[in-house]
């Protein structure tokens, strides 16, 4: 079960030709108001992913509401040594700046307004998620300094 084979490519041919700017996926804009102009789009993104590759996790804005749909689905969470491509991983914030001091986190929900982030692993540590400051999809490695790696989830079959 591999999210990332024709989703991926389905989701990359809607990209304007400098492959920046999302468009619009399947008549949902990623770039608008409703995610901070792609600012809070990674579930969106991941939730494109999901229904493009068969799921029926639904359209999530939130990470903590995507993650818990994934479980109602069947999803089931995987070791970070085990992950395989097509799994969706959820960081969690390391740390947050307020008044110009830096705060570590030790929670792990994901409560909303950013805490949290997700996206689906394509192999040899790297991911592909929707980049907050440029507000579109992009691929990364999996190792962020400013977030820690919460859970991966494998669809079922």
């Amino acid at each position: 079960y591999d999210v990332t084979a024709n989703a991926k490519k389905n989701y990359s041919s809607r990209m304007d030709s400098s492959g920046r700017k999302i468009l619009e996926i399947y008549g949902t804009p990623i770039n608008d108001a409703s995610t901070v102009y792609g600012k809070l789009a990674c579930a969106r993104v991941v939730s494109i992913l999901l229904r493009e590759a068969g799921t029926q996790v639904g359209m999530h804005d939130g990470v903590g509401n995507l993650e818990r749909a994934m479980l109602a689905w069947g999803f089931t969470e995987v070791a970070y040594a085990d992950m395989a491509p097509g799994d969706v991983i959820v960081w969690h914030k390391r740390f947050t700046i307020e008044n110009g001091s830096i705060r570590f986190t030790t929670e792990n929900n994901c409560s909303g307004g950013g805490d949290c982030h997700v996206g689906v692993y394509i192999g040899y540590g790297f991911s592909y998620d929707n980049d907050g400051k440029f507000g579109f999809p992009i691929r990364y490695p999996i190792y962020r300094v400013a977030l820690r790696f919460k859970a991966a989830y494998r669809a079922p079959g």
